[in-house]
């Protein structure tokens, strides 16, 4: 049910049922990598994977000693189609964090397609500068543009990028340029096309992030990604709550003697008490509550066996909570420690 319709054809088609009847390559849906945060995540590169991808493949297509460099551009230019096509189709939900999986066919193809490229100079001193001038120009303009939209307070960063990006473009349309003037404009080259992409990441790893929808850039914060470690408290995928260290040293107590430590309602509660005590907390009702598992009977007998030691309530019950909820209510006593209701099963 995960793999094929509620995570994976129904994200394509918007449709639980996994039918086609929806528009696939929708104008709506292809235009999704124009949206800040999807662009700010992964474009950075993408129009110089695109060029000296294509160059690459191009130079050494003729070579007879050239078939693994060939393989590698066609097997990463087969996985960054793929999943770029699989991205624009989904008319599902669809977390700008799924681009994550273009990353490792940029950065090859960038660097395959750019050392071909730069090994050609010798030869074709005016094609290596021609490629190298239309890689960094796109590369410019994109980054400029990014770095703009955002509306952070990264933008002035666009300066610096407009300036180094330039170097390449102005220097390299000279015809009598020789070798070592390109090494060093290729130098700028490199480090207009990096610093957008690096200063993003600088300003993501220092934001505190919460949440289940991670997102990387200067102005995604506090709500929006999977775990935040700040003044010795931790939060996880239940947001801003954070989880004291009252109810770590309450969980940890005596974990080695039970299979789980707790029990939670829901994976994005248990998961916050996993991260945070380092012992297993057993997921009720899978990550919505939904999923049939346990049942209240497998419950009560883990709880007979003395498998579980806690229960905490609240998170996500779905359907499957309930039911075990109202029991362990009806069954046990409730205490608190630091604002958090618990239910201690052992007895």
């Amino acid at each position: 049910q995960l793999a094929l319709g509620y995570n994976g054809l129904g994200r394509i088609t918007g449709n639980q049922t996994t039918s086609f009847s929806n528009t696939i390559l929708s104008a709506a849906n292809i235009a999704r990598i124009s949206r800040t945060d999807i662009a700010g995540e992964i474009i950075w590169l993408l129009p110089a994977a695109v060029v000296l991808g294509i160059a690459g493949f191009w130079l050494v297509r003729a070579r007879p000693d050239s078939t693994p460099l060939r393989a590698g551009l066609v097997m990463w230019f087969v996985w960054l189609s793929v999943a770029g096509l699989t991205f624009a189709s989904m008319a599902g939900i669809s977390h700008s964090y799924y681009t994550v999986v273009l990353a490792p066919a940029l950065a090859a193809l960038v660097a395959i397609g750019g050392w071909t490229v730069w090994q050609d100079r010798v030869e074709h001193l005016a094609r290596t500068r021609a490629l190298i001038v239309a890689a960094s120009a796109v590369t410019t303009v994109l980054s400029v543009a990014l770095l703009v939209m955002t509306g952070s307070s990264l933008a002035w960063v666009a300066v610096l990028v407009l300036m180094i990006g330039s170097v390449p473009v102005i220097l390299l349309v000279r015809p009598d340029l020789a070798l070592r003037p390109i090494a060093a404009t290729a130098v700028c080259a490199l480090v207009a096309g990096a610093l957008g992409p690096v200063a993003f990441s600088l300003a993501t790893s220092r934001l505190p992030h919460t949440g289940s929808g991670p997102m990387a850039g200067p102005n995604y914060g506090a709500s929006t990604t999977e775990l935040v470690v700040s003044t010795g408290v931790l939060g996880g995928l239940t947001g801003s709550r954070a989880i004291s260290p009252g109810v770590v040293t309450l969980l940890t107590r005596g974990a080695r003697h039970y299979t789980w430590a707790a029990a939670a309602l829901g994976a994005p509660s248990a998961s916050s008490y996993e991260l945070a005590t380092g012992a297993s907390v057993l997921a009720i009702g899978g990550y919505t509550g939904a999923d049939p598992l346990p049942s209240l009977t497998q419950f009560k007998q883990w709880v007979h066996e003395g498998r579980i030691h806690y229960f905490l309530p609240g998170g996500t019950s779905g359907g499957t909570g309930k039911p075990i909820s109202d029991w362990v209510a009806n069954a046990f006593r409730a205490h608190t420690i630091d604002g958090v209701t618990y239910y201690d099963l052992s007895g």
